[in-house]
């Protein structure tokens, strides 16, 4: 009786060998074990090695694994060019995970050149199968129209299949829809319910959105103690919308006791964050010395860089300021303003937020298919919410340039008089001075 060779031995952490896998199936079976550390700890690199010799052989599943490792630099030095020839490879043996990969490269510019129109050939090829991040970022497609015109009815459908196939990320953008009634009937007590879920899962833009529905009595009886707890938790987590009504309330003594260093504190690190409307409260408390003593510099420079970004209110409150200021006192204003602006170019105005690839995570999580610990995670960084004014409807070109969704929300707010004295409690944002009232604008950046 003829014995069959034994071929390459490879030893195990407990001393042992076993014969080396050859077909690429065994050795992809063998490589996602190492990841998952059946050999002890996990071994990234050496997984590398089993995946790489099961690629070669044109193996799917392996070359969509390896592209994840290579997109991340796990276990290999970083490669986006050769992680999206591996993803590109394995999705054209309909490889679903890797279709889903392929339409995020190819949306954030990832190795490749950035496409919208292969973006979403990919991520359709995904979604119809099933892949509920490629529905959660096909359904942005459609929100912000980044391959054709904006289409809320499809942008709903995608994302109520994605919420249905366990996407988190999408319950929240189904909280939105509702709330604003895009591509569905408005309905205020689903918002209310699917928000207040991301928001409890820590969500900050679920908070903020969470505690003006509260502070309005939307999807249910207004409720101002939780709307100030959720306003917090927002504005611990650094939303802009949180920060900015919590120092309003701050500010009026509505829901929580008036503190103006409190809520000067608060309209600082929102107008830090570049959000216009802060820019103004914050230079308007310092003029009037408000929270502490009055600095009509700072005052005017932050009230400079309100009017460059576009909040109509500053103008004539920035106006008002120079008339009381020296000239060496402006000249040191506009100084102390460009540089900031210098400081933060992502804050320009005109400039469109950019997606930063290495911030951002946006590999699909992977299905049985890919290694456990191969990288993995959301499609994109949470954004922005939309006005009821443009929940319908048009965006600009500059917008379309990314898939991150940036804009605005309504913010509740109560008067802010020249006197410090509270006012009647609006549906509006703060009035300061002799302004009028304006939208308070949401950014991220």
């Amino acid at each position: 009786r003829r014995v069959r060779p034994v071929g390459e031995l490879v030893e195990l952490s407990d001393g042992t060998s076993i014969e080396a896998p050859t077909r690429p199936q065994d050795q992809f079976a063998f490589a996602m074990a190492l990841l998952q550390g059946a050999d002890g700890q996990p071994d990234p690199a050496r997984a590398a090695t089993w995946l790489e010799k099961a690629a070669a052989q044109d193996f799917g599943p392996a070359q969509d694994v390896l592209a994840r490792l290579y997109l991340d630099g796990t276990g290999v030095r970083k490669d986006e060019a050769k992680a999206f020839a591996l993803a590109m490879s394995a999705a054209e043996q309909d490889i679903i995970n890797a279709q889903a990969l392929v339409g995020v490269l190819y949306t954030y510019g990832r190795g490749t050149r950035r496409d919208f129109m292969q973006g979403e050939k990919w991520l359709s090829l995904a979604a119809e199968r099933g892949h509920p991040q490629a529905c959660d970022l096909l359904a942005e497609y459609h929100r912000k129209g980044l391959a054709g015109p904006e289409n809320q009815q499809e942008a709903f459908r995608w994302t109520e299949r994605a919420a249905a196939l366990g996407g988190v990320r999408a319950r929240f953008w189904l909280g939105v829809h509702y709330r604003y009634g895009m591509g569905t009937p408005r309905d205020d007590a689903k918002a209310l319910h699917l928000l207040r879920e991301a928001a409890d899962a820590g969500n900050p833009d679920a908070m903020g959105l969470v505690a003006e529905m509260l502070y309005r009595g939307q999807g249910s009886e207004p409720d101002m103690a939780n709307s100030v707890r959720y306003f917090q938790m927002g504005a611990k987590a650094g939303d802009l919308h949180s920060l900015l009504n919590l120092g309003i309330l701050n500010h009026e003594g509505t829901g929580v006791p008036r503190d103006y260093p409190r809520s000067l504190q608060l309209f600082g690190q929102c107008a830090e964050g570049g959000h216009p409307r802060c820019m103004t409260l914050l230079g308007s408390m310092l003029a009037e010395g408000e929270g502490a003593e009055a600095d009509m510099v700072a005052a005017h420079s932050w009230l400079t860089r309100a009017v460059l970004f576009g909040d109509g209110d500053a103008a004539p409150v920035a106006a008002e300021v120079q008339q009381r200021m020296t000239p060496d006192q402006l000249v040191h204003s506009k100084n102390m303003a460009a540089q900031w602006m210098q400081a933060h170019p992502q804050f320009q105005p005109g400039v469109p937020a950019q997606l930063d690839p290495e911030a951002s995570p946006t590999v699909p999580q992977a299905t049985p298919q890919a290694a456990p610990g191969a990288a993995t995670g959301g499609m994109t960084d949470m954004p922005a919410t939309p006005t009821e004014s443009n929940a319908t409807g048009t965006s600009d070109a500059s917008a379309a340039a990314t898939p991150q969704v940036s804009s605005n929300a309504t913010t509740p707010a109560a008067q802010i008089g020249k006197t410090g004295k509270a006012g009647t409690t609006t549906a509006h944002p703060a009035k300061k001075k002799n302004t009028k009232a304006a939208k308070g604008t949401r950014t991220t950046n």
